[in-house]
């Protein structure tokens, strides 16, 4: 048996809620380190990691961003908001 569940990938998966709560403030433009420590005050049972936090982000910023690549989305954006280019 483990003694400690740092970095166990079971235990370390977020719940919905925080998921959402990721996305929320991902929206916010918040560091990853902050939504880290924001989630460990709520919680002192979370365990967890930085890694973790960065891949949801990523899954969120992939959502939105559908089957364009990163190029063609900060174009499109460019475009949409009236940026010369």
């Amino acid at each position: 048996m483990a003694k400690s569940f740092i970095g166990h990938p079971y235990v370390g998966r977020l719940t919905k809620d925080e998921k959402i709560f990721v996305v929320d403030m991902t929206k916010s433009i918040v560091k990853p380190r902050n939504i880290l420590l924001t989630l460990k005050e709520h919680n002192a049972n979370n365990y967890t990691t930085i890694k973790q936090i960065y891949n949801a982000r990523n899954a969120y910023r992939s959502s939105t961003r559908g089957s364009n690549s990163k190029m063609q989305q900060l174009m499109m954006l460019l475009d949409r908001d009236q940026y010369i280019h």
